[in-house]
């Protein structure tokens, strides 16, 4: 295998660690987004906070400005994280309040 053959390989094997990485940290945002779906439940606290998502949304911008990232991709991101935080903070109420039943 000539060269750049193996530096295009060693770098796909950096990008799969990488993109592992990241799933794992999308894990642990899901743990958290659980952990505070519960007490919110315990506080009757509503699961969507707008101006929490929208205070998220700036800082994460900044953030991926700093970066160099897109600003698309960066929202795009943003989005899928979020619904899916929404998603598992109801999951947890509904499977509390099932609990209860």
């Amino acid at each position: 295998m000539n060269l750049r053959l193996e530096e295009i390989e060693k770098l796909r094997m950096d990008m799969i660690k990488v993109t592992k990485e990241i799933l794992e940290l999308a894990a642990k945002r899901c743990r958290i987004a659980g952990k505070i779906g519960e007490l919110k439940r315990k506080t009757g606290l509503r699961i969507v906070d707008k101006e929490v998502e929208k205070r998220l949304i700036e800082e994460c911008l900044m953030k991926c400005e700093d970066l160099g990232l897109r600003r698309e991709f960066c929202e795009k991101l943003l989005k899928l994280l979020i619904d899916e935080a929404v998603r598992v903070q109801e999951a947890r109420m509904d499977e509390v309040d099932s609990r209860r039943l």
